[in-house]
């Protein structure tokens, strides 16, 4: 790759600063494993069902992950994340209220490409509950990883687990307060 010219040498200059910009920001978001939705008054559950499914079709990943916000009159930050192996959808849920998460057991790569969107996510045993999840340890380390400190209050805590080494992401919970 050729050296980028300095700042402020003409717009072919502008213009190739530009360009490594945008390359490097598609370089973090490649793998389409992660996709953050951008700020909405309200995003419905077949708007989910739906972007989900889109990503789960076009993303090679073991873990899907996608994070929005809605900003209406009870603003939130969610996450819909879905774990291929225990075949596993969770929605976290953070706002006022404090952490909430949903559970479908039974999410199979093939239940969710064919569930119908108009009635929202129907894929097998439905649980919820408030506080931390029991969300596997690899896919709350995926979202500490994409969304650092948004969804900490509902992810799961693992006191015991070694301190990332070299520059890998500190994907547990502190548990020393």
């Amino acid at each position: 790759m050729p050296p980028v010219p300095p700042a402020g040498s003409g717009i072919e200059g502008n213009v190739v600063e530009l360009l490594l910009a945008f390359a490097l920001v598609g370089q973090s978001q490649a793998d389409g494993c992660w996709t953050k939705v951008a700020p909405r008054p309200q995003y419905s559950a077949s708007d989910q069902v739906r972007d989900l499914q889109s990503r789960i079709k076009t993303a090679g990943c073991d873990v899907v992950g996608l994070a929005f916000t809605t900003t209406g009159a009870t603003a939130q930050e969610s996450a819909l994340v879905w774990e291929s192996k225990p075949q596993t959808l969770w929605l976290l849920r953070v706002d006022k209220q404090g952490p909430r998460w949903e559970k479908w057991s039974g999410a199979t790569r093939e239940r969710i490409l064919a569930d119908n969107p108009a009635d929202g996510f129907t894929l097998g045993t439905h649980t919820q509950g408030k506080g931390r999840s029991a969300m596997s340890l690899p896919a709350g380390g995926f979202v500490k990883q994409h969304a650092p400190g948004t969804f900490d209050a509902a992810l799961p805590e693992n006191c015991s687990a070694p301190v990332p080494a070299g520059k890998s992401p500190a994907f547990l919970t502190k548990c020393d307060g």
